[in-house]
C-alpha cells in the first residue's frame, strides 16, 4: 500500500487515482495517516461487510430499546468526575 503526502497527491490527483484502482493510498497530512483512497469496488466490498445500523429511538425493536434503557438506568449514578481522563 503506497503512503504519500496530502501535497505529493495535490500535485498528482491523476497518477494516485490511477494507483488506487489497483491497490489503496494512504495519504498522510503532518505526518499522520488521515485518509484513504480506494477504487469505488473495494469500497463496496468493505460497505457490504458492514452491517451496523444508525437508527432513532422510535425505530428501534422494542427488545433492543428496552435494552438500552436497561444499560441507561444502570449508568446512572455514573458523575462525570468519576470517569477516565483520555489521553488524545
Amino acid at each position: 500500500m503506497a503512503t504519500i503526502t496530502s501535497t505529493e497527491f495535490q500535485q498528482n490527483v491523476g497518477v494516485y487515482s490511477d494507483a488506487a484502482m489497483r491497490e489503496p493510498v494512504v495519504i498522510t497530512s503532518h505526518n499522520r495517516e488521515r485518509l484513504v483512497l480506494l477504487a469505488v469496488d473495494d469500497y463496496k466490498r468493505l460497505k457490504a461487510l458492514d452491517d451496523r445500523q444508525a437508527l432513532l429511538a422510535s425505530e428501534m425493536p422494542d427488545d433492543l430499546l428496552r435494552e438500552l434503557d436497561k444499560s441507561l438506568s444502570n449508568m446512572a449514578h455514573i458523575e462525570a468526575a468519576d470517569l477516565p481522563e483520555k489521553d488524545y
